[in-house]
């Protein structure tokens, strides 16, 4: 069995790994490099006694040259080709990330939520739209959800507090937002062999607008998802993160009577464990456990989330 370290074939100085030993190295899957090797000649350099491939460190290192290229933006075809240069890629530890767009004034961000607010109101699908979609494309996921969408949304639910209306207001702005926040998703790359991010609301939690908004923000950074949706079942969770193999799992709960530990403890065993971070006023009040990371805000869900999908140091 491949254990990914040392097993003396090429000398003590110059450790090789197998397929699958490089793999479980970069996270990927034995057909993804196997794919790589067929269409770009990004494979293993050593050989057995046999003749089989082995990768040396040089080819890991490549690999995790290409891998953060692809993090960053490039197509694997061109990472690939960019990969032999050890200057084409950010340092090791280190993560290309989108450049920071500037977000507009706080008086101009006010005046858009009262529009939106108005115009969800006033059933102006019209209206609503092209202001959400211009501001993801401008500003981003992160800005418009936390200084737009959130206002928007805390708006109408004072107003439903207050009056006991807007419910149907609220479903019809939440569906605009879904639509504009998919769009995001839609255009960016799929990332061939990285694996994705396992996104989901515990049993009886219906509250899965953020994730949506989560993917969205992941996908400009170049990390995909698999949004599961709202209230899945503990054993259905195990099996999806059995069957996907995330790279991490995510776990949103609005309520405390839905964010359950136990729910987490129910996923599959994995060597190395998979990570898991939760988020949402539901998992405030509970405690806090040394396997399990908590985040409050959809900054930290993505910095935390992204972290995990960094190639690994050797």
């Amino acid at each position: 069995m491949d254990t990914g370290r040392f097993d003396g074939v090429t000398g003590p100085d110059r450790p090789s790994y197998s397929t699958g030993g490089a793999a479980r190295r970069l996270g990927v899957s034995p057909s993804t490099l196997r794919t790589w090797q067929r269409r770009y000649e990004v494979g293993p350099t050593g050989r057995t006694e046999g003749g089989h491939g082995r990768y040396l460190a040089d080819d890991l290192e490549r690999l995790m040259r290409m891998r953060r290229l692809m993090l960053g933006g490039a197509p694997t075809g061109e990472a690939a080709r960019a990969s032999a240069d050890v200057r084409a890629a950010p340092p090791a530890g280190r993560r290309a990330v989108p450049v920071r767009r500037p977000s507009v004034t706080a008086a101009v961000r006010r005046t858009q939520v009262r529009r939106l607010t108005g115009a969800a109101m006033a059933w102006d699908q019209a209206v609503v739209e092209p202001v959400l979609a211009t501001a993801l494309r401008r500003d981003g996921v992160v800005p418009t959800w936390t200084e737009l969408i959130v206002p928007v949304l805390t708006s109408l639910g004072v107003r439903h507090a207050r009056h006991g209306d807007c419910i149907a207001v609220e479903h019809l702005f939440t569906g605009c937002v879904r639509a504009a926040l998919a769009a995001v998703v839609a255009g960016q790359h799929d990332w061939d062999g990285y694996p994705p991010v396992l996104l989901a609301c515990p049993d009886q939690e219906q509250h899965s607008l953020p994730l949506h908004a989560l993917a969205a923000a992941l996908a400009e950074v170049g990390c995909p998802c698999r949004v599961l949706g709202a209230s899945v079942p503990a054993d259905e969770l195990a099996a999806a993160a059995l069957r996907i193999t995330p790279r991490a799992v995510f776990v949103w709960s609005q309520t405390a009577a839905t964010a359950r530990s136990a729910d987490l403890s129910a996923l599959p065993p994995r060597r190395p464990p998979v990570p898991v971070v939760v988020g949402g006023p539901g998992w405030r009040r509970q405690g806090r456990s040394g396997s399990t990371v908590h985040v409050d805000s959809l900054a930290e869900a993505v910095a935390a989330l992204s972290r995990r999908a960094v190639v690994a140091e050797l």
